[in-house]
C-alpha cells in the first residue's frame, strides 16, 4: 500500500491546517531555509508524524526537543488548544480515493481511528499489520516490521538492527524470516519468548540467592539438610527417652501446672516435717523436765523474796509449786495437740502428692528428676533445628523449582531450534539471499560503486543478517546510501516473491550522502516505483546538481520559517 495523503486538522472546527499529497517514486520533504535555520521548520517532525500515524506510540516527539530535553511549548499549546488530529489515506494504487483512512488525535489522551471507527492501540496496530503486511497472525508485531520501512533517527552504522537495543537475536530472526520468507516467524517469536522467560528465571534465581544469602549449590544444600535431619532425629530420641514427645507437647500446659503443684506440695511437706521435728524436740524437753525433782529450797527462797515485795499476795508456797506443775503440763498438751495437727496436715499433703503422682505418672518423672529444664533445653534445640530444616527445605524447593522450569524451557528451546535447523532451511535462505542480492548488488553499484552482499546467518545464536565485503571505514554518507540501496532492493525483491509490504520508505535527512550518490538514489527510487519519502535541505538538492524543475516535480512538502508544519503562512 502507498501513502496517498496526510492531513493535519484543527479538531475544534475541523478546519484544515495542512494537506500533503504524495506520489510514487521520490517524495522530497524540503527545508527551504538557509543553514542557520535548519531543523526548525518541521521537516523531521513531519516524518515523525507519519510514524505516529503508523503506530508510533509517543506523540510527545512532535513537540519535544530531545537534544535539550525540553518541550516546544508553543507547538504543544497549539496541539492541545486546537485539539489537532492527523489523517492518512492509504491506497493500493493512486487511482483510488482511499482503501484505508487512518486518524490519530495528536493531543493528550486523544484516540485512534481506522475508517472512522475508534480503535484501542493494540487493535489499531494489529489491523495495520493486516493492511500493510497481510499478517493475519500478528506475528511478528506490526511495529517490529514497520521499522524496516521507516528510518527516522536510525543508527546508520548498523541499520539492520532497527529495533529496541534490548531486542534479542531470536526476535530479529523472526522479523527477517518473515520479511524474507525463510522460515516460520512464529518459531522465532516463541524462541524469543522462551529466551525471555529463561532470562527472567535466571535473574529471579540470582535475586533470590542474594536476598537469602545463598551461595551453595543445591547439592550442598541437600547434604546440609541430611545432616540437620540426623541431628533432629538424635534430639528427638533423647527427648523421647525423657518422656513421649507427642504427649508432652500436647499436655505441655498441664505439665507446667503439675510441675508447679508438685513443687508447692514438696515445699509445704518439707515445712511441715521441719515443724514436726522442732515440735517433737519441745515435747521431749518438757517430758524430761517433768521427771526432774524441783529445788524446793531455791523455790522457797524465791517465794519469800517476792512475798516481802508483794505483801498483798495471798497464795502460799504450795500454790506456787502446783501452778508451776500445771503450766508445764499445759505446755506439753499444747505441743502434743500442735503435733497432731501438723501430722494431720502432713498426711493430707502426702495424700495429695500421691494422687498427683498417680494421675501424672509419665510427666512426674520429669518433675521429680528435675528434667523439665533439660527437656525444655532439648526442645529449644529441636525447634531451632526444625526451623533451620524448614528454611533450607524451602530454599531447596525454590531453587529446584527454578531449575525445573529452566530445564523445561531449555527442552522447548531445543525442540524449536531443531525445527529451524540450518539443514532444514538451507535451500530456502540460499534462494532468498540470491534473489535479494541480485537487486542489492546492482543498486549499490549504481549508487556508490560498491557490490556488497547480504548474507543469512543460520546459526540461531547469532544475528540473522550480515552485509559482507563492506569497507569498515565507510563514511556516514556511504552507510546512508547503502541503507537506501538496501531498502529499495527489498522493494524489488518483495515484488519478485509477491510479498505484501508497505510500498513506501521513509528516511530522515540525506545531507551526508554525496551529491552524485544522491542523484543516483533519486533516479533509482523513481525506477523502482515505491515511494521514497525523505526529509532534505534545499541547499543539498541544489549542491547535488538536481535540476530545479525536477526538484519541483518531486517536492511533496516545502517548509520554511514562514511556513512551518503546524503554522502555515
Amino acid at each position: 500500500m502507498f501513502i496517498k495523503k496526510v492531513r493535519i486538522v484543527n479538531g475544534i472546527d475541523d478546519s484544515l491546517i495542512r494537506e500533503v499529497n504524495f506520489h510514487q517514486g521520490m517524495n522530497f520533504i524540503v527545508d527551504m531555509e538557509s543553514s542557520d535555520l535548519h531543523n526548525k521548520v518541521g521537516k523531521t517532525t513531519f516524518l515523525k508524524l507519519i510514524d505516529i500515524m503508523l503506530g508510533g506510540k509517543n506523540k510527545k516527539v512532535l513537540f519535544h526537543n530531545e537534544g535539550i530535553n525540553n518541550d516546544v511549548d508553543r507547538l504543544k499549546r497549539l496541539i492541545e488548544s486546537q485539539k489537532v488530529y492527523a489523517e492518512m489515506i492509504l491506497v493500493e494504487d493512486f487511482d483510488q480515493e482511499a482503501n484505508v483512512l487512518l486518524r490519530v488525535d495528536l493531543y493528550n489522551k486523544g484516540k485512534r481511528y481506522i475508517n472512522s471507527e475508534k480503535k484501542g492501540y493494540e487493535e489499531y496496530i494489529s489491523e495495520l499489520n493486516i493492511f500493510l503486511f497481510n499478517n493475519q497472525n500478528n506475528v511478528p508485531k506490526f511495529r517490529s516490521l514497520i521499522n524496516s520501512f521507516i528510518r527516522i533517527s536510525n543508527n546508520n552504522s548498523d541499520f539492520l538492527k532497527n529495533l529496541d537495543r534490548n531486542t534479542r537475536k531470536s526476535y530479529y530472526r523472526a522479523v527477517y524470516n518473515y520479511l524474507f520468507e525463510i522460515a516460520d516467524p512464529e518459531i522465532g517469536v516463541r524462541l524469543n519468548n522462551v529466551e525471555s522467560e529463561l532470562n527472567t528465571i535466571d535473574n529471579s534465581e540470582k535475586k533470590y540467592r542474594k536476598i537469602n544469602d545463598i551461595s551453595e549449590e543445591t547439592a550442598a544444600i541437600e547434604q546440609v539438610l541430611d545432616a540437620l535431619k540426623s541431628d533432629e532425629s538424635q534430639i528427638s530420641n533423647r527427648l523421647n527417652d525423657l518422656v513421649k514427645s507427642s504427649n508432652f507437647m500436647e499436655n505441655r500446659k498441664s505439665v507446667n501446672e503439675v510441675r508447679k503443684e508438685y513443687s508447692k506440695l514438696e515445699t509445704n511437706i518439707s515445712d511441715l516435717e521441719l515443724k514436726i521435728v522442732l515440735n517433737n524436740k519441745n515435747i521431749t524437753r518438757i517430758k524430761e523436765s517433768q521427771g526432774k525433782e524441783i529445788d524446793k529450797n531455791l523455790t522457797h527462797d524465791f517465794f519469800n523474796e517476792m512475798n516481802d515485795l508483794l505483801p498483798d499476795v495471798t497464795k502460799s508456797f504450795n500454790d506456787l509449786v502446783e501452778f508451776n506443775k500445771k503450766l508445764i503440763d499445759n505446755k506439753l498438751v499444747f505441743f502434743e495437740e500442735t503435733n497432731a495437727d501438723l501430722r494431720n496436715r502432713l498426711d493430707k499433703l502426702n495424700t495429695s502428692k500421691e494422687l498427683l503422682v498417680k494421675s501424672n505418672k509419665e510427666f512426674l518423672s520429669l518433675v521429680r528428676d528435675d528434667n523439665v529444664e533439660k527437656y525444655d533445653e532439648l526442645n529449644q534445640k529441636l525447634y531451632s533445628i526444625k526451623s533451620t530444616i524448614d528454611m533450607n527445605q524451602e530454599q531447596l524447593n525454590t531453587l529446584n523449582k527454578f531449575s525445573e522450569e529452566s530445564d523445561k524451557l531449555k527442552e522447548t528451546k531445543k525442540e524449536l531450534l531443531s525445527s529451524v535447523s540450518p539443514d532444514k532451511i538451507k535451500e530456502k535462505y540460499k534462494l532468498r539471499m540470491e534473489s535479494f542480492n541480485k537487486y542489492f548488488r546492482k543498486y549499490t553499484e549504481l549508487v556508490n560503486g560498491e557490490r556488497p552482499i547480504l548474507t543469512y546467518i543460520p546459526n540461531p545464536q547469532k544475528f540473522p543478517l550480515s552485509i559482507n565485503d563492506l569497507d569498515n571505514g565507510s563514511s556516514t554518507g556511504t552507510m546512508k546510501s547503502l541503507m537506501a540501496s538496501y531498502d529499495l532492493a527489498y522493494q524489488s525483491f518483495a515484488d519478485e516473491i509477491d510479498k505484501r509490504r508497505p510500498n513506501f520508505i521513509v528516511h530522515d535527512v540525506l545531507e551526508n550522502v554525496e551529491g552524485v550518490n544522491l542523484k543516483s538514489i533519486v533516479s533509482l527510487a523513481n525506477k523502482v516505483g515505491a515511494q521514497f519519502i525523505v526529509a532534505i535541505l534545499k541547499e543539498k538538492l541544489d549542491s547535488s546538481g538536481i535540476d530545479q524543475s525536477f526538484q519541483e516535480q518531486h517536492e511533496t512538502l516545502k517548509l520554511s520559517k514562514d511556513d512551518k508544519l503546524f503554522e502555515p503562512k
